[in-house]
Order: C-alpha cells, then structure tokens, then sequence
C-alpha cells in the first residue's frame, strides 16, 4: 500500500472514529439508540449481550488506536523535518564553495553522495537564476513532477519544507516530503539547495502500528464476546425459567413452581412469580367452584324461567333482592292441554303418568326455542307457553301459531313411533291469543313466580278447553294482528261466551301454515324428531 493511499485509509479511519467518538463524549446518545434497537429486535440475551460488548470493545479500541496513530504521525513527521532541516541546512553550507568557484563536478559529487543516504529520495542544486545545476535523484522541480511550474514561488530565498506527491512518476508513485534551503555567503544568496525525502519509514512504522492495534482488538473483541456471551448465558437461564412460568400461568398451569436458591434481585422476583402461581391457584380453585355453582343455578333457573329472565337474576349482583309486580308488554299466549289425560290416568300405572308427561314436557321443552319461545309454567297435563318476553320479537303472535302447528304435526309423526314402541298415542287442544298483558314477579316476599296473567291469559286458556283433539283456535282479535291473516290458513269456528266479557268472542280454526312457510318447517320437525328421539 503507497503511503498516500494508507494516509488516506487512515483519514477514513479517523473519520469513523471521530463519528463514533462524537456521541460518546455527548453523552453516547448513538450508542444508546443502537442498543435500544439492537435490545427491541428478537435475538436471544447472550448473544445481545454479546454484540453490544463487542461494540463497545471496537469503539474503545478505534478511539484508542486513532489517538496511538495521531500521536505517532506527529512524533514521526516532527522528526523527519527536524532531520530535513537539519541535513539541507547541512547541505547548503557543504554547495556554498563550489557554487562561489563553479565548480560543477564536486557539486555532482556532493549530491550524488547525498542521494544514497537512507530515506533520501533526491537532491537538488540550483543556481540563484532557479536554474539547475547538479541533482541526483528525484526532486519536486523536475519535468513532468507535479511542482515543475512553482520555482519561483519556493526558490525565493526562504526556508521550506513541502509534501509533494508524484503518483505517475517514471520510476513508480512517490510519497515524499521537500525541505528547501537558499546557499548563503555573507548574507548572499548565492544558491538554493533542495533535498526530499521518502516517507516509508513513517508508512511502515504506522502500518506496524495499525497491525499491532488491530490484532489487539481482535483478541479482546474475541475474549469480550466470549466472556460476555457465557455471562448472558448465565443471565439468561432465570429469564428461561421465568419465560417458561409465565406461558404456563396464562395457560392455566397455576400449578407451576421454579426452583431457585438465589439470594439476589432475580431470586426475589422468582420468589414472586411463585407466590403469585400459588395464590392465582387458590384463586382459580374458588373461581372455578363459583363458576360451578352459577351454571347450576343457570340451568335450575332456565328450567323455570325465560332465559332473559334467568339471565338477568344471574347478572343481577343481589338476586335475592326480586322486586314484585311486573310490567305491561304486548306478547302471546299458548295453552297446550293432553286431550284425555283426566281419563288415561285412572287407568295407568302413576310410572306410566310419569312417563307420558315426562315425554309431553320434554318435546314442549325441546322445540319451544326454535320459535323464540318459551314455557312460563306446565300445569298438570297443560303446557303454557310465552311469545314475545323471552326476547323481543315484533312477530311472536305468527311465532305462537305457527309453534302451535308445528307441535301438532311433530306429535302426529310422533305418535307413529310411540305405537312402534307400544305407548299411548298423545292428541292435544291448543289455544292461542295475543295482547296486553303483565308479565312479572306473581306472589308474596317468601314465594314468588315469574310469570303473564291478564284478561288476553284467560282468553287463551279459554279457547284451549273449548277446542278438541288436535286443534288450534285463536281469536278474531288475534287474527286481525298486521300481516298475520295472509301467513296462515284459518277458517271461522264458532263464538264463545268469555266470563266478565258482556259479548261472545269469535273465533277461528288454524288449519296450517301458508305453503310458503311448510318447506322451513318439515325441516324443523326432522331436527326435532332427531333431537327427541337421541332423547329416548
């Protein structure tokens, strides 16, 4: 490598330093956004541990070895001129006799001789004129060199020292260093005298030093990420253990315990982690306990309430406290009542009563959801049925009479598998109105009942008694419901006397659904004959 190009390297390596070293001396702002990045990307303790000693160790090192290097060019550079000068000043005495006699062989002696001297690339003797007289070597004023046309700028009677560079030299690239001195007599400048030297010596004397810095680095780069490395290993092992504790107690394994004798900050905080499992344990116990017992609340509830009913004593934080009474809503009305039960009971075992009503109340219970209904109450042999308070549904009257044929058909079909399995056929009577009613808490403080009473209640049960086997009535004032009348097929049946109502109400027989409708529900009645029969 020439020594301009090495000076050059060097520059560059000064340059990256005095950038490294900048934000160090301000307080290491870059060498603290680097960390932070290099700690917010995904790569294991050790190894970020690591790095950032590595880094920390080359920066050192940079900022140690620039600063060797500075001082050692000064040092080299302070005495190549001291030499220079010493030796052209040296010079311009031994030229100034033969320069006065002209005597031109012993100055070509003179420089001849000067010219093998150690690190001496050339020397020159020119005439007060600028004109040379003698040189051997390489100068700075030769042809084609680089300061051919300064002379005069030079050759002025002063003292220089100059770098010249001559990189397309005829003998290779030259490095080199100029001192000039003028040839004096009493005070007469009679001459000038010109010696240049090579700066090899400070070339190799730095590349030494740049050796030596460089494998210095390597080794404690080497050695720091080494150690480094198995101080993050060792580091890093509580932080695996802890890790590992904590995906285990968000997955629920509150069970999960590290084992630690540290005696320092990471052992207290393990100590924490297993405190902290043991008590999310108890805690999960009695939650799970609790959480126990409110499903089985739930499902007692749901068994005697609406759902949103239920719901809301089980969201309600005080659910002993059930304010009494209840509030007007408009909903609908289904009485459901075995056809012959009065008669079939005296003449059947009570376990065969039991499983009649067992099989009556389970398809009530399992199909009642699919129309958005749901059972207020069984009385005996009698299903009530509720449209319209379970949730909101601006349809429950059509809801209600079409659950009605529904049920009516299921049971028909129902009834073909009973006889298979040689149990009495069920036929029902059904009646239906919808209006206003109140829906509440019905009782005293000590017993109460979620349920729908009013005048419409009493109609609906009404026209469940007067109906017979397998039919479904409603009222005229049900049927004039908006868009009720164009979804089914009805026929009129006959008026009925009403206690506490001066005039008869009309009534209607609900034969089936519209044929737009039939297709949704003979897939309903498969699922719930599919449902009912896993059931048995």
């Amino acid at each position: 490598m020439s020594f301009s190009g090495f000076i050059g390297k060097m520059g560059e390596l000064a340059s990256v330093t005095h950038t490294l070293v900048k934000p160090v001396a301000s307080g290491g702002r870059r060498i603290l956004l680097f960390s932070d990045a290099l700690f917010h990307v995904r790569i294991p303790v050790a190894v970020k541990f690591a790095l950032v000693i590595g880094t920390v160790i080359t920066v050192a090192m940079a900022l140690l070895g620039a600063l060797v290097i500075h001082n050692q060019k000064q040092i080299l550079t302070h005495q190549i001129h001291a030499t220079g000068r010493t030796v052209v000043a040296q010079m311009a005495k031994s030229t100034t006799e033969p320069l006065l006699a002209q005597d031109y062989l012993l100055l070509d002696v003179l420089t001849a001789n000067l010219a093998t001297a150690e690190n001496v690339l050339g020397v020159a003797v020119f005439s007060t004129e600028r004109k040379l007289i003698s040189s051997a070597g390489n100068h700075p004023f030769e042809l084609g060199a680089p300061l051919i046309g300064a002379k005069k700028q030079y050759l002025d009677g002063a003292q220089y020292s100059l770098d010249w560079r001559w990189s397309d030299a005829p003998r290779g690239p030259i490095d080199a260093v100029a001192f000039i001195s003028p040839v004096r007599f009493k005070d007469v400048t009679v001459g000038y005298a010109v010696i240049s030297f090579t700066r090899s010596t400070l070339t190799e004397s730095i590349s030494r030093m740049v050796e030596s810095i460089i494998s210095a680095t390597t080794v404690m780069i080497l050695v720091g990420i080494a150690v480094a490395y198995l101080l993050g290993r060792r580091l890093y092992k509580p932080i695996y253990q802890l890790t590992n504790a904590s995906r285990a107690i968000s997955m629920g394994h509150y069970d999960y315990q590290i084992d630690t004798t540290r005696n320092d900050e990471i052992g207290d905080l393990i100590n924490s982690v297993n405190v902290t499992a043991r008590s999310l344990q108890m805690k999960s116990l009695q939650m799970a306990q609790g959480i126990r017992q409110r499903n089985q609340i739930a499902t007692a509830l749901q068994r005697h309430l609406p759902a949103n009913v239920a719901r809301e004593i089980i969201s309600n934080d005080q659910p002993s406290e059930v304010t009494l009474g209840g509030s007007h809503v408009n909903a609908s009305v289904v009485f459901i009542d075995i056809v012959g039960f009065t008669a079939v009971s005296e003449i059947m075992s009570p376990q065969k009563v039991a499983e009649l009503l067992s099989d009556f109340y389970g398809a009530v219970a399992e199909t009642t959801p699919m129309y958005k209904g749901a059972i207020d109450k069984f009385i005996g042999d009698c299903a009530m049925v509720i449209f319209g308070i379970a949730e909101d549904d601006d349809m429950h009257a059509f809801h209600a009479i079409a659950y009605s044929v529904f049920f009516v058909k299921l049971m028909n079909q129902l009834n073909y598998i009973r006889a298979a399995r040689g149990k009495m056929p069920l036929h029902f009577r059904i009646g239906i109105n919808a209006g206003d009613m109140l829906a509440g808490y019905i009782g005293s403080a000590e017993r109460v009942q979620y349920t729908v009473v009013g005048d419409a209640v009493n109609v609906a049960s009404r026209l469940c008694s007067v109906a017979t086997a397998d039919q479904i009535l409603i009222t005229e004032d049900t049927l004039r419901v908006a868009g009720l009348a164009d979804k089914l097929l009805v026929m009129p049946y006959q008026s009925i006397q009403v206690r506490n109502k001066s005039q008869p109400l009309n009534t209607y027989l609900v034969h089936d659904v519209r044929p737009f409708y039939t297709s949704a529900m003979e897939r309903q009645i498969k699922n719930a004959l599919l449902a009912l029969s896993k059931a048995d």
